[in-house]
Order: structure tokens, then C-alpha cells, then sequence
């Protein structure tokens, strides 16, 4: 797999700007974002320590509300905002949390906090007389040293190394290669692969110091999770990403089942592939498993119905459903489904394991069928049931 060279140009950093800067509203976005690269340190909005409005600016002149005009002088500036130096604040500990467990050992910090009350900070104003055009003005000075080495393990890369990262994610590097990536092969891929150019006249590139230089495995992780996301996220939320989902499953010839009235609180959901359905026609006998914990939805519990296949003579998923509620209702509905609506007839034999709930969903509608549980099951629930009680 062949890969163009990416050229990212670095130079020494530069010191942080005493005077005031004046630039034109479309640009203060693009100022923020090259401030890690340019000067070593990056600027932190936060809303709930500026008040601000909706529209995440905060006007400096006096408030005024309908039938009543609040006396004052009047306002300068049209808005202004206050940004905050990314190593400002103090890590907090939360007070209900019992460090170190019942053991009482409390782990050393693998990495230190990169808040270490910085009181910097980045005043943007824009005002009355030319509305086009932002002012912005350092104010206090930094209590770290910003540019220093210390200080990479808190900055990110720059926009240039990231959209490398992503667009060679997006080329190829998936599955197993991006396991790989995140194992240190992709940094050493990158090394290999990006030509760091000097600006700086005779300066050479040992004798810069720059974020672009170190790419942690974290980093290329967190675009890698972006990019996933990207990927298979239909929607913000979890309930509609999931049915834009069944939607074209179903465009698609797969057998969905949804339950609109108790969706939302159950999340109960299911379907499978036209494959699946002809392969669960066919079979005589099933297998339904249970598992937890297979997302990160509180309560979630994934069934699966297995037969053995007819050529390889392995177990074979054929249908799944996912909900939350862990009785019997949504099991019964969905084998309603199946037994309705995709014409599933009832198997000679299913295995199940040891579960009431599962038992009585399957007894209510494919009462011929003989239910027998699974050995493993049995077995382990005896030898619980000896060692709690010999």
C-alpha cells in the first residue's frame, strides 16, 4: 500500500504576543486553532464561568428588560469573550469516592495533571465602532513554561498531522492494521513517513521543540474512535441512530422487529438477514444464549438464537434481539415475530439456559416445542449450589 508523503512544517515556537492583536471576526476560529502549533499553548472556553448567552458570547454593557430601562453608561463593545489557558484550574477529587478501594491502595499517578492553576487568560472584544474586527489581549502571565518539554504531553497536534492521521485511517489502516497503529507501528510509520520541514533558516529538526513531534498512541486512538463513530452513529441519539439502522437493514431485505410503544423505555429491538431467516426455517432445533454487557446501555441484554449449520455443522447465529427489560415480555414479543410474521415454525427442540424468563416466553408461544437446558448451565449451577452448601 503505497502513501504520499505529507510535509508538515515546524518551527521553533513563538513568544506570546504583549501587545493587543487586531483581526477580523471570520478569523479568530483559525487563530485559536493554530495557537498550539504557533505558540505552544492552547485556549479553553468555558461557559460556565463566562455567563454567557445561548449564542456563546457575553455582552460587557448593562442589561436592560422589557418596560424598564437599567441606567448606566452605555456599551463599548458589541460582545466580548474570555478563553482560559489550558493548564489553568485544579484537578478536583471527588470527596465520595473511597480511594484505593477495599485494599486501601492508592495507585500512583501514571501521568501528572496538566491543571496546574495557570491564571492566563485570552480577553476577544468586539466593539461598537467596528463590528467586523475583534481585539484580543493577553492578560496575566503564564506560571508554566510554554514551549518546553514538559509541556507536549499536554498539547495536541496540529490540524495538518491529524488530518494525515485520519485520511491514511480512512485509506486503509482498519481492522487489524489499526490495531497495529495504535501499538506503536503506526508511530513508527509516521516517523518514517512525514517530512518535517524547518523553517528557520539553519535550524535543524533535533534542535526543535514541537508538539508535531511526538504522535502518542492515545491520539491516534481517539481519531480512530471519531472516525468509528462517524461510521455506524446514524444520529446523536441512541434510539433513532438505532432505528435509521433497522430502516435500512430492512431497505436491505433483513426481518426487523420493533416495538414503537415501548421502545423508547425498553429498547427492545431485533432482526435478521434473509440468509438468517431461510437457514431458521430450515432448522429443527435451536439454541437461545443470553449475554450481558455487550454494549455500554445500562441493563442491556443481548439474545441470540444459534442452530448448527447444515454444512459446516457449527453453531450459527440466525436472529438477535437487544432490551433492556429483563422479563419475559419483550422475549415473548419477539418470538411472536418471528413466528407471525416471518412464518417460523415451531423447532422439535430448544436449548436455553437456566431461565425461567426465557421458559416461559418459549412455553406461551411454541408450547409443542421440548425445552431442554444446557448441560454447561446445569453443571455449573451445581457445582455453585455444592460448594455454597457442603
Amino acid at each position: 500500500m503505497s502513501h504520499q508523503m505529507q510535509n508538515v512544517f515546524i518551527k521553533f515556537y513563538e513568544p506570546l504576543p504583549e501587545e493587543s492583536i487586531t483581526l477580523p471576526v471570520n478569523q479568530l476560529e483559525q487563530f485559536l486553532a493554530d495557537a498550539p502549533s504557533k505558540y505552544g499553548v492552547a485556549w479553553v472556553f468555558h461557559i460556565q464561568r463566562d455567563g454567557v448567552t445561548s449564542d456563546g458570547v457575553t455582552s460587557d454593557g448593562p442589561s436592560t428588560s422589557v418596560g424598564h430601562k437599567k441606567r448606566g453608561p452605555k456599551p463599548k463593545n458589541v460582545w466580548s469573550r474570555t478563553y482560559f489557558c489550558h493548564r489553568g484550574g485544579v484537578k478536583q477529587t471527588r470527596k465520595d469516592v473511597n480511594r484505593g478501594g477495599s485494599s486501601g491502595y492508592v495507585r500512583h499517578l501514571q501521568k501528572p495533571s496538566k491543571k496546574i492553576g495557570c491564571t492566563a487568560k485570552l480577553k476577544v472584544t468586539c466593539y461598537l465602532d467596528d463590528p467586523n474586527t475583534i481585539t484580543i489581549t493577553h492578560i496575566n502571565k503564564h506560571n508554566h513554561n510554554v514551549g518546553d518539554t514538559d509541556e507536549l504531553q499536554h498539547l495536541s497536534l496540529s490540524a495538518d498531522v491529524k488530518k494525515y492521521i485520519t485520511d491514511r485511517l480512512n485509506d486503509g489502516f482498519d481492522k487489524r492494521h489499526i490495531r497495529l497503529a495504535i501499538q506503536r507501528s503506526f508511530i513508527k510509520f509516521l516517523s518514517n513517513n512525514l517530512s518535517f520541514t524547518v523553517i528557520d533558516g539553519n535550524s535543524y529538526l533535533n534542535q526543535i521543540i514541537h508538539c508535531n513531534q511526538i504522535v502518542h498512541a492515545d491520539e491516534v486512538y481517539n481519531l480512530f474512535y471519531k472516525i468509528q463513530n462517524q461510521k455506524y452513529q446514524r444520529h446523536k441519539s441512541q434510539h433513532e441512530s438505532v432505528k435509521t439502522w433497522l430502516n435500512e437493514l430492512e431497505s436491505q431485505g433483513f426481518k426487523t422487529f420493533i416495538d414503537d410503544s415501548s421502545f423508547y423505555s425498553q429498547f427492545t429491538f431485533g432482526f435478521l438477514s434473509p440468509q438468517q431467516k431461510q437457514l431458521l426455517l430450515e432448522a429443527k432445533s435451536w439454541c437461545l444464549d443470553a449475554t450481558h454487557n455487550t454494549t455500554n446501555i445500562k441493563n442491556g441484554l443481548l439474545y441470540t438464537i444459534v442452530i448448527r449449520h447444515p454444512i459446516t455443522g457449527t453453531g450459527y447465529p440466525v436472529a438477535f434481539l437487544f432490551s433492556v427489560d429483563g422479563s419475559s415480555s419483550p422475549l415473548i414479543r419477539f418470538f411472536t415475530f418471528l413466528k407471525l410474521i416471518v412464518g417460523v415454525p415451531a423447532p422439535l427442540k430448544i436449548t436455553i439456559d437456566v431461565s425461567n424468563v426465557e421458559l416461559d416466553a418459549l412455553s406461551s408461544v411454541y408450547p409443542k416445542a421440548q425445552i431442554q437446558w444446557c448441560c454447561f448451565h446445569v453443571s455449573r449451577a451445581w457445582i455453585k449450589k455444592l460448594r455454597t452448601t457442603v
